[in-house]
């Protein structure tokens, strides 16, 4: 039986950036690692706590929204401006 951990959200104490990072579980395979340090400023250490619902479900429909975009494209995206 597999006991899944809880969602934490991992805050940047220097500039208050925040993610919600969803336990791994044989459902959702291609989950990425959680950040080791802020994506806004690079500081390291980050600080976390057990996420919100409210965090939790934004974080569940954006990871469906991204699958979604995924299994409907049946060519590879190519790079523009905006997305390089």
């Amino acid at each position: 039986m597999l006991i899944s951990s809880l969602p934490l959200t991992l805050v940047c104490l220097e500039c208050s950036w925040k993610t919600t990072v969803l336990p791994w579980c044989d459902s959702r395979p291609t989950v990425l690692p959680p950040p080791t340090r802020c994506l806004a400023c690079h500081d390291l250490p980050l600080g976390y706590r057990e996420a919100t619902n409210k965090e939790v479900l934004k974080a569940r429909l954006e990871e469906f929204l991204a699958l979604n975009n995924e299994i409907g494209r049946d060519t590879p995206r190519r790079p523009t401006e905006d997305n390089e």
